[in-house]
């Protein structure tokens, strides 16, 4: 570097003299020395700072990545504890949107038994004394009420054929028992969960594990079960001997009214017409207040789920590649009926983060990783 600067300093300053040009040269080569130390200074402390700033930044990102995975890992623990989210879920609310879906998607036999959807009044069957809009024939009036409490027969009333309001039964028969059985299925896939129950004693469970909507997709996934081989996947007996008793055509037996014109009785089997129908086989609930001869509600959270956690998941830095597979993966499950394999990835994927687990740990969840 001395040389260099020598020699520059010649160039510059050719027209002086010899002596003049070796003073000029030292007092340069000494400002050089001092000018490429400073700036050496200058160059180190930047580096410093740089390293220091850029160290800063990262430990930062880091600790504020780690902070949001904690953060959402203490928010879903307190939803689960907090018991003041719960609600109380029947039967009606966990199937009966999914059939409206069916009889709406035209899918048989639901598109033409209508049930939830448009179920039948008494007038349908001609039990009606309207002669025509917002008139009403006073004298057929009172003698429907007098043959209702006679129980008199559908055919002596006149109302049309029989056939009609046994073909509405029947719907119904089929719509009990196959709420009957997805209520069983349900069941059984919680067990496969481990969930915790609890019963109070008046029909109502408590419980722990899942969530509300999480326990809307098992339902769903324990209905189409029934109905993956058309109406005809009713695995439990008693069920099946019930249904097939009373749906089977028995045209020597006459449909009479039974005391009122909402009422119909055939055999052993009654039906009561309106908004929400209900019907009775054999002594046994079988469509309204209970399915099947079954009834139950369930008192779960509807502050929290697994899928939320994984929702959550998915804004966090380390976890949201893994959280959005997984969640993809779920839904792929539940579309073809794995209801239950759906909420267990789930919640088996937030097990894993919350025991400190690193996103490849939670990616092996994945088929073919």
């Amino acid at each position: 570097m001395r040389k260099i600067t020598i020699i520059l300093t010649i160039l510059i300053f050719s027209f002086t003299t010899l002596s003049a040009q070796a003073f000029n040269a030292s007092v340069e080569t000494g400002k050089s020395k001092k000018v490429i130390k400073e700036k050496s200074q200058t160059g180190k402390t930047s580096e410093e700072k740089k390293e220091t700033t850029g160290k800063k930044k990262s430990e930062s990102k880091t600790t504020g990545r780690d902070l949001q995975t904690s953060d959402v890992i203490k928010a879903v623990k307190n939803a689960m504890a907090n018991r003041s989210m719960d609600i109380t879920v029947n039967l009606e609310t966990l199937f009966l949107d999914r059939i409206a879906e069916l009889e709406e998607g035209g899918i048989e036999p639901f598109c033409r038994c209508r049930v939830v959807t448009a179920p039948k009044l008494a007038r349908d069957f001609g039990l009606s004394a309207e002669i025509s809009p917002g008139i009403i024939d006073l004298v057929r009036a009172n003698w429907l009420a007098k043959a209702a409490q006679s129980n008199m027969s559908m055919a002596t009333v006149g109302t049309g054929p029989e056939r009609a309001i046994s073909e509405y039964m029947a719907c119904i028969i089929i719509y009990g028992a196959i709420i009957g059985q997805a209520y069983i299925n349900l069941n059984e896939d919680m067990n496969k969960l481990d969930l915790q129950t609890s019963p109070d004693g008046t029909g109502t469970t408590t419980v722990s594990g899942i969530g509300y909507d999480d326990l809307v997709k098992l339902a769903r996934g324990a209905l189409d079960r029934v109905l993956k081989n058309g109406t005809g996947d009713i695995a439990n007996p008693v069920i099946q001997r019930l249904a097939l008793r009373a749906i089977k055509w028995r045209p020597e037996i006459p449909y009479q009214l039974d005391g009122s014109l909402e009422k119909i009785r055939h055999g052993s089997t009654q039906i009561t017409l309106g908004a929400k129908p209900a019907m009775i086989i054999s002594g046994v609930q079988w469509y309204g207040q209970a399915y099947a001869g079954m009834s139950g509600t369930y008192k779960v959270s509807a502050g929290w789920s697994w899928s939320d956690a994984i929702e959550k998941l998915k804004t966090t830095s380390e976890y949201s590649k893994a959280a959005e597979q997984i969640s993809e993966y779920s839904d792929e499950l539940a579309s073809k009926g794995n209801s239950t394999e759906a909420v267990l990835v789930k919640k088996r994927a937030f097990d894993l983060v919350k025991s400190g687990k690193q996103s490849a740990s939670v990616m092996k969840l994945l088929p073919g990783l």
